[in-house]
């Protein structure tokens, strides 16, 4: 009964959950910023209200 994937719980702790946010916001805030500052015309995020 300890092999069923169904019954024994996850053997992982929740380390991997907090590592993937960081580097999703990460990746997100370089991709957004990179992304308005190569659009053409586009004003940047600080100064657009």
């Amino acid at each position: 009964m300890a092999l069923d994937p169904l019954t024994t719980p996850p053997q992982f702790p929740p380390q991997p959950r907090q590592a993937k946010p960081r580097s999703q916001n990460g990746g997100c805030r370089r991709k957004n910023t990179h992304r308005l500052r190569r659009l053409p015309g586009a004003p940047p995020r600080h100064l657009a209200a």
